[in-house]
C-alpha cells in the first residue's frame, strides 16, 4: 500500500511540474507581431474558403443547368411519343400508362432512399395539391397534343413561368413590377397568336378536325395546362420546406414523393373514364403499341426527375429560361421532322414573343437575386 501511494504521489508531482513548466514558457500576452501574423493568416484563410465555396457552388450550378438541358430534351421526346401514341390510343389510356410507371418507380425510389411516399406529415396537404393539379395539367396537355401541333402546344405550355410569377406576386408577396406586368401581357399576346382563336382568325384547314370545331377547346386545354402547372409549382414551393411538429428540424420534401402521389391521382383519374365509357379502351395488339405506352411512361418519368433535380442545383430563374428555350426548340424540330408540322407566321411571332419575354423576366430575376 505505501508503495502504491508513493507511486501515485510521484505521478501527480510530475504532472504538476509539467503544467508549471508549460505555464512558465507560455507568454502571458502575445506580441504585436504575433497578433498581426495570426490576423493575417485568418484573413488569408477566409478568402480561400469563400473562393472554394464559390467554385463548388458554380460547379453544382453548371451541372444543374446541364441536367436542365437533358430534362428539356426528355420532355420533348415525351411529347413526341405522346403525339405518336394519340393516333392509336385515347388520352385516358396514355395517362393510365404513365400513372403505372410513376407509381412503381416513385414508390421504389422513395423506399430505396428511405423517404416517405406521401411526403413528410407537415407537407402532405401540399403534396396532395401537387398531385391533383399535376393530374389536371397532364390530362390537358395530352388532350391538346391530340389536335394541336407539337411545337405550338409546347409554347403555350410554357406560359406557366409567367403565370407562376403572377401567383407568387399575389399569394407569396413577391415583387411584381411593371416589367413583369408587361411581360405577362406580351406572353398572353404571343399565346393568342399561336392558338389563333376562331373568333379572331377564322377557320383554318391546317388542323384535323377543323379549328372552329375542336381548336378552341384544345387551345383552352393547353392554356389550362399552363395554369395547372403554375399551381403545381406554387404548391411545390409551399411543400419545399416544412418544420416537424415534434421537432424543430426543417426537412425538404423529396420530389419522388410528389411524383408518387401524382401517379396515384393519375391512376384514380384515368380508370373511371375507361370504366364509365367516356373514352373507349383500345387493347394493344402489337409490339409497336406496347412500345408506345412504355415509351410514354419512361420518357415522362425521366423528364420529371431531371427537371426537379436540375431546379434544385441551378438558379431557378436561369434554369427556367434554359428549360423553356431548349424545350421549344426541340419540340419544333421534332414537329417539323417527324410530324411534318410547318408553323405559320403567327406561330413564329407568338413563339418569339413568349421566348423573348420569358427569358427577359428570368434574367431580370436572376440579376436581382445575385
Amino acid at each position: 500500500m505505501p508503495e502504491e501511494v508513493n507511486n501515485t504521489d510521484t505521478v501527480v508531482e510530475v504532472q504538476e511540474q509539467r503544467a508549471a513548466l508549460e505555464e512558465e514558457t507560455r507568454p502571458l500576452f502575445s506580441s504585436p507581431e504575433e497578433e498581426e501574423e495570426e490576423e493575417g493568416e485568418q484573413q488569408q484563410e477566409q478568402p480561400r474558403t469563400t473562393t472554394t465555396r464559390r467554385r463548388n457552388v458554380s460547379k453544382l450550378e453548371t451541372v444543374g443547368l446541364f441536367i436542365i438541358v437533358l430534362g428539356a430534351f426528355a420532355h420533348s421526346c415525351s411529347s413526341a411519343v405522346v403525339k405518336w401514341s394519340v393516333s392509336s390510343f385515347p388520352t385516358f389510356e396514355i395517362v393510365f400508362a404513365q400513372s403505372i410507371f410513376q407509381i412503381v418507380f416513385g414508390l421504389f425510389g422513395c423506399l430505396w432512399l428511405r423517404e416517405k411516399p406521401l411526403g413528410p406529415p407537415g407537407a402532405r396537404r401540399w403534396v396532395i395539391v401537387c398531385g391533383v393539379f399535376g393530374t389536371l395539367a397532364t390530362s390537358c396537355f395530352y388532350y391538346s397534343l391530340t389536335y394541336l401541333p407539337l411545337g405550338e402546344t409546347t409554347v403555350i405550355f410554357y406560359l406557366y413561368p409567367i403565370l407562376t410569377l403572377t401567383l407568387a406576386g399575389l399569394f407569396l408577396q413577391e415583387t411584381f413590377g411593371w416589367f413583369d406586368t408587361l411581360a405577362t401581357v406580351l406572353c398572353l399576346l404571343g399565346a393568342l397568336f399561336i392558338s389563333k382563336p376562331y373568333i379572331f382568325f377564322g377557320s383554318s384547314k391546317q388542323y384535323l378536325p377543323p379549328l372552329h370545331k375542336h381548336g378552341n377547346i384544345t387551345n383552352i386545354a393547353a392554356m389550362m395546362c399552363a395554369f395547372f402547372t403554375s399551381c403545381v409549382y406554387y404548391a411545390m414551393h409551399q411543400a419545399k420546406n416544412h418544420t416537424s411538429s415534434t421537432t424543430t428540424t426543417t426537412r425538404q420534401t423529396h420530389f419522388l414523393s410528389i411524383l408518387f402521389v401524382m401517379g396515384c391521382f393519375l391512376f384514380l383519374f384515368s380508370v373511371p373514364i375507361g370504366l364509365f365509357g367516356f373514352q373507349e379502351f383500345v387493347q394493344p395488339s402489337s409490339g409497336s403499341d406496347y412500345l408506345k405506352l412504355v415509351s410514354v411512361g419512361l420518357t415522362t418519368f425521366c423528364h420529371q426527375c431531371l427537371v426537379y433535380l436540375g431546379l434544385r442545383l441551378a438558379p431557378t430563374s436561369l434554369a427556367t429560361m434554359i428549360l423553356c428555350g431548349n424545350d421549344i426548340v426541340f419540340s419544333f424540330i421534332f414537329g417539323t421532322s417527324l410530324f411534318k408540322e410547318d408553323p405559320d407566321i403567327f406561330s413564329i411571332v407568338g413563339t418569339f414573343l413568349m421566348v423573348f419575354m420569358t427569358s427577359a423576366v428570368a434574367i431580370n430575376k436572376w440579376n436581382n437575386n445575385k
